[in-house]
């Protein structure tokens, strides 16, 4: 469709299993939802984007609902990449789930690393800092995007698969409600930056 929404990307010095960019994306042509589904991309510029020989997208398909807000990190102690993203309207509730790959090509079948109420799980983002996993995602409760009163949370973990409970993060924009984000920690300036619409 050439619509996609929620890209998450990993560059890498020198071509992982061929490639120096990898990219996740959910396609939401002309608003489908149940096409908001994770699809890989692969790059040697950044700029041009291809399939990577042997995948078929999407890498994983619902028995129901969607698989929206894809996160795609690099996990050097495995030499893996993971996609975590949510998958909404299970019940009431909303699910965590990882895919791994150590090749990019051939991803295990969905993990659900935790459940929350539905809503209560928007946008993760994944990053490692020493030997600590972090997740940070919104919660927005039932009225989604327009509640006005989105709250940014995190959880830590020690493998990336068993999480902590939940904890506030200490985010202000005054007049703002944060509503899907990226977050990156950037250890040579003791900082973390983040990138949300709001």
């Amino acid at each position: 469709s050439g619509q996609i929404v929620h890209p998450g990307i990993v560059q890498f010095a020198s071509p992982w299993h061929g490639w120096e960019y990898w990219l996740v994306v959910t396609p939401y042509p002309n608003g489908d939802a149940s096409k908001e589904n994770p699809s890989i991309l692969v790059s040697h510029d950044g700029a041009t984007w291809s399939v990577p020989t042997g995948l078929t997208n999407p890498i994983i398909l619902p028995e129901w609902s969607n698989l929206a807000d894809a996160d795609l990190f690099y996990d050097s102690a495995s030499d893996s990449l993971w996609i975590y993203h949510i998958h909404a309207n299970t019940s009431g509730q909303t699910q965590a789930v990882r895919e791994v790959s150590s090749d990019g090509i051939n991803w295990s079948a969905a993990q659900v690393a935790f459940t929350v109420p539905d809503y209560d799980l928007i946008s993760p983002s994944i990053a490692k800092i020493g030997s600590t996993y972090y997740i940070w995602y919104i919660k927005s409760g039932l009225a989604g995007c327009g509640s006005g009163m989105n709250t940014i949370y995190y959880r830590t973990s020690a493998d990336g698969f068993a999480w902590s409970d939940e904890s506030a993060a200490n985010y202000t924009q005054p007049g703002y409600a944060p509503w899907h984000i990226d977050i990156i920690p950037v250890p040579s300036k003791g900082e973390y930056w983040a990138v949300l619409s709001a």
